[in-house]
């Protein structure tokens, strides 16, 4: 009897623990993560007569595990291929194909300028990635933009600056940042600057470093057809405005923002609202003094996120340029470029200035330790109305210019405006 409960119990166990018959449904396949194709900035710059070829690159975000293909496609409203560019590799029927190899994590293409002879305005040449095969994918920075800009726009002013100045114009808006060291009648050469300004002929000029307003003022006075504003910020180093009077309206008076922010800025940034006169065109400018050295570097960084919010939340949809001595470069890589959230966003913001930066040493605009740290950032309520931009390389034409002026050279840029 006992052996029989123990079979039976036995024969429920089994019944119990085995399952009943089930489908075996097999887990779906790990998708691969196909490295995307980027281009790595948004937009650049090139002169027409530049020596050599500009290298557009492009990333992967990680190593490609086999081979693969994707299309650059060409457009252009401005510029013609043959006539006014070619690519490496060739592009003339609109498009081309570059080859990814297994293991790569990037590549790139070049672009080659052709100069001519006439002043036949800037051309903007757009690149879009599209067709990604195999083991490249489409990214998500798909798009590229580039300016061949115009050599031949301006005739160089006649004299002494003429291999240092061009003749400027009442149809474009023309902005120069221009740091003019502890300005004072002790430590400058008032009749030399004077001199500068009157033949550079620009319509707004940003200065900082301003020791002596009084010493400013008077020399402004004698300069005909010219006004300066300036804020005191209290520590020998103010900024204010040179415009031309003829040409500029300042709208009010200058304000200055994050005056408590005395760590980010230890300098106001000091904004005025100006108005070109022929053309009607309204922008606000704001000039800046950024702390310098490498130990002001988070301090710098704590600037531009201020500043970018800013612009974002009061002045989204309106004419700016942030001009100044920002005290520190604009083309470091990522990881360490203080303004990289300007960069970033390049839909929004652009610093007119950076094929200066990217380019050779001999066009920054400190030249005593090379280094480019005057720049112009500009909103994209003015991108199509950017023409040009330049180090007024004032030391060529005047040696004394670093003992007499200055140790920043100018930079200007110009707008054509309607």
């Amino acid at each position: 009897m006992t052996k029989l409960l123990f079979k039976f119990i036995l024969f429920l166990g089994v019944i119990i623990v085995i399952p009943g018959c089930e489908e075996i449904i097999p887990k779906p396949p790990t998708p691969i993560n196909t490295p995307g194709v980027n281009f790595e900035i948004a937009f650049n710059s090139v002169s027409e007569d530049a020596a050599s070829a500009v290298q557009i690159s492009l990333l992967f975000g990680k190593t490609t595990s086999e081979a693969g293909t994707f299309d650059i496609e060409i457009s252009s409203t401005e510029a013609t291929y043959n006539t006014d560019y070619t690519t490496s590799p060739v592009g003339s029927g609109g498009s081309f194909t570059i080859d990814v190899a297994s293991g790569s994590t990037g590549s790139s293409f070049s672009l080659t300028p052709v100069d001519n002879a006439l002043s036949d305005g800037n051309k903007i040449i757009d690149f879009t990635i599209t067709n990604a095969t195999g083991g490249v994918s489409l990214g998500t920075n798909l798009t590229y933009e580039l300016t061949i800009i115009d050599d031949e726009q301006n005739d160089p002013v006649t004299g002494d600056y003429a291999d240092c100045l061009n003749i400027l114009s009442d149809s474009t808006l023309d902005v120069v940042t221009w740091n003019i060291e502890q300005f004072s009648s002790s430590n400058t050469n008032t009749a030399l600057l004077a001199e500068m300004i009157e033949v550079m002929d620009a319509d707004i000029i940003g200065v900082q470093e301003i020791s002596s307003y009084s010493d400013f003022s008077s020399m402004v006075n004698g300069i005909d057809g010219w006004n300066f504003q300036y804020v005191n910020q209290g520590d020998g180093l103010s900024l204010g405005y040179l415009y031309k009077t003829s040409e500029i309206t300042l709208n009010g008076s200058l304000t200055t923002i994050y005056d408590n922010e005395t760590s980010a800025f230890p300098r106001a940034p000091v904004v005025g609202d100006f108005t070109h006169i022929p053309s009607g065109t309204q922008v606000t400018i704001m000039n800046l003094h950024l702390k310098c050295c490498d130990d002001g570097e988070a301090r710098r960084l704590a600037a531009a996120e201020l500043l970018k919010g800013y612009i974002d939340t009061n002045l989204a949809t309106e004419n700016v340029l942030v001009i100044g001595d920002y005290n520190d470069d604009i083309q470091e890589s990522p990881a360490t470029n203080v303004f990289q959230g300007f960069i970033d966003d390049a839909t929004n913001y652009r610093f007119v200035d950076m094929i200066i930066a990217q380019g050779s040493s001999s066009n920054w605009s400190y030249p005593g330790w090379p280094s480019h740290l005057d720049h112009i950032l500009m909103t994209n309520e003015l991108f199509d109305e950017w023409q040009s931009t330049s180090t007024l390389k004032l030391d060529v034409c005047k040696t004394s210019y670093e003992y007499d002026i200055s140790d920043h050279r100018p930079v200007l840029a110009r707008f054509k405006v309607n």
